[in-house]
C-alpha cells in the first residue's frame, strides 16, 4: 500500500501533461491517449507487483482510485461518472484484476521454472545441459 502512495505523486505529474497534450491544438485521438495510460501509466502501477500486491479490498481500492483520473482524461466524462462506467467506456478492465492476472501468472512461471521435473525435462535450464556444438 506505501508503494501506490508513493507512486501518487508521479502519477499526478503525468495526468497533468496529458491534458496539455491532448488538447485540440494539438488533436490527439482519445485512443493515442488511452495508449500512453495503458503503456506508462499502468506499468508504473504494477511495477513490482509480485511483492507488495495482497488481494485485499482496501488494496483492491486504492488500485481503482489510481486508476480513475487517468480513465477520466480519456474519455472526458463528468467527475460523477462512476468507475466502472469509465472502464466500460475504454475497454480497459480495472486496474486490480490486471494486478491479479499478473501476480498469478509470474507465480505460476516461479512455479514451473521451481519444479525439478517437467515432463521429463529437468527444467527450463535445459538447453545449458548441452553445449551448442553438441546439438548437431
Amino acid at each position: 500500500m506505501s508503494h501506490l502512495n508513493i507512486l501518487q505523486s508521479k502519477i499526478c505529474k503525468i495526468i497533468e501533461k496529458v491534458p496539455r497534450i491532448a488538447r485540440a491544438t494539438w488533436d490527439l485521438k482519445p485512443s493515442v491517449v488511452k495508449e500512453i495510460y495503458l503503456v506508462v501509466l499502468e506499468k508504473i502501477l504494477m511495477y513490482g507487483s509480485e511483492i507488495w500486491y495482497a488481494d485485499k479490498v482496501k488494496l483492491n481500492n486504492k488500485l481503482l482510485q489510481r486508476q480513475r483520473s487517468p480513465l477520466l482524461s480519456i474519455t472526458k466524462e463528468y467527475n460523477t461518472t462512476s468507475t466502472d462506467s469509465l472502464n466500460i467506456l475504454i475497454g480497459c478492465p480495472p486496474l486490480y484484476l490486471k494486478v491479479r492476472t499478473h501476480v498469478m501468472t509470474s507465480q505460476h512461471i516461479q512455479l514451473i521454472k521451481n519444479s525439478h521435473e517437467i515432463g521429463g525435462l529437468q527444467s527450463f535450464d535445459f538447453e545449458m545441459a548441452r553445449e551448442p556444438w553438441e546439438v548437431v
